[in-house]
């Protein structure tokens, strides 16, 4: 084979890490109550939108049929002011004024009467006083009542309509915010999952955000892989990487990098998917093994492990053919093994570039020896 000078060799190494499940959530109520219905256990699969418990609810009913009560109280008040006066109480608001009025020029003359009585003295003052009150009086109770009947005449003033619809939106509101608690009674599940652990009974009384179950996303799986961050940039260019789960081999995709370093490991995590198939056999919690490919800076010549033969003084050689004298001679070249991977090892030395080495079969060889040649090979 012809000798080729390399500057980087692709190296492959395994890492191991942790399969997770895409997503493990705790689960608990967003409120305080009463649990009275549970219908999981461990173990259960469930699916997105499933209830998993339930809370005691007869307080927030109780609430939310009085809310719906004034809210209708409130509704027909606003009907009512919108459609204005009935025609009813403006006519008995007329026939009020007319009466007032009557009332007013009978008070109005029995005043202009006392007046001419008073200084011959046929009537006292208490009741020339006592008459003008009564038409004083008249004249404030008609004042009164044109008043009443111009509002009747005008409608329901803007504003009142306004302050009652902005009544209604409060009610509404209250409304909403009990829905919200009748809805948060019912735990239920945010996606596709097992639940891994249950920790609540019926007649068990909660608190907000308390930690009553464990579920587990199923189908979605993730490899957690910790390596060093000089190759974090590699595995990012290769995207896919080969994974293997007991005696399964998988091809995940790259997903992310974790930004930190495990304080013990002095590693970076990178996150790779697991294909979604039918057949594969992965749960959380199993190690996971990734062959990563990574470019090594390396200046030598990579050839196979069968070209070295044992060198002079502990050295290792490599043979390699040249023409002397129109003949192929076998002649020594001592090199300097700088890296081995599986069959194939990086030397440098002697070593010249485009230099034909004896690939294989070395140990029937021996420096000096006349040879033919035939086909040339690369490793």
């Amino acid at each position: 084979m012809t000798a080729k000078r390399i500057k980087a060799l692709p190296i492959r190494r395994t890492y191991s890490g942790t399969v997770k499940a895409a997503r493990n959530s705790s689960l608990g109520f967003e409120r305080t109550g009463r649990v009275v219905r549970v219908l999981v256990d461990e173990g259960t699969m469930v699916q997105r939108g499933d209830i998993l418990a339930e809370l005691d609810t007869r307080r927030v009913d109780a609430r939310h049929q009085e809310l719906q009560a004034n809210y209708r109280a409130e509704s027909a008040r606003l009907e009512e002011l919108r459609n204005g006066p009935r025609p009813e109480v403006v006519q008995a608001s007329r026939a009020a004024v007319s009466e007032l009025e009557s009332r007013l020029q009978i008070a109005e003359l029995d005043h202009q009467r006392n007046s001419e009585l008073l200084p011959k003295l046929s009537i006292s003052q208490a009741a020339y006083d006592t008459g003008l009150f009564q038409w004083k009086a008249a004249q404030s109770r008609l004042e009164e009542a044109r008043q009443q009947l111009a509002e009747l005449d005008a409608g329901t003033r803007h504003e009142q309509v306004k302050a009652q619809e902005a009544r209604l939106e409060q009610l509404a509101a209250m409304l909403d915010d009990v829905q919200v608690e009748r809805d948060d009674s019912q735990l239920t599940a945010p996606f596709d999952g097992c639940i891994a652990v249950r920790d609540v009974d019926e007649g068990t009384v909660v608190a907000p955000g308390a930690a009553l179950f464990q579920l587990v996303e199923s189908g979605s799986l993730e490899a957690w892989i910790g390596v060093p961050p000089s190759i974090v940039t590699h595995v990012r260019q290769n995207q896919r990487v080969s994974l293997q789960v007991e005696n399964q081999v998988l091809q995940g995709e790259f997903q992310a990098v974790l930004p930190e370093l495990d304080s013990q490991t002095r590693t970076q995590m990178v996150v790779f998917s697991l294909p979604k198939e039918d057949g594969i056999h992965a749960v959380p919690g199993q190690v996971v093994r990734a062959e990563i490919q990574q470019p090594v800076p390396i200046d030598g010549f990579l050839l196979p492990i069968q070209a070295l033969t044992q060198g002079r003084l502990g050295l290792w050689s490599v043979f390699v053919v040249q023409s002397v004298d129109q003949q192929w001679v076998i002649q020594r070249r001592d090199v300097e093994l700088l890296h081995t991977e599986g069959e194939l090892v990086v030397v440098r030395g002697m070593l010249e570039e485009a230099e034909q080495v004896v690939a294989d079969g070395v140990h029937r060889l021996a420096e000096g020896q006349i040879v033919t040649t035939h086909v040339n090979h690369q490793p």
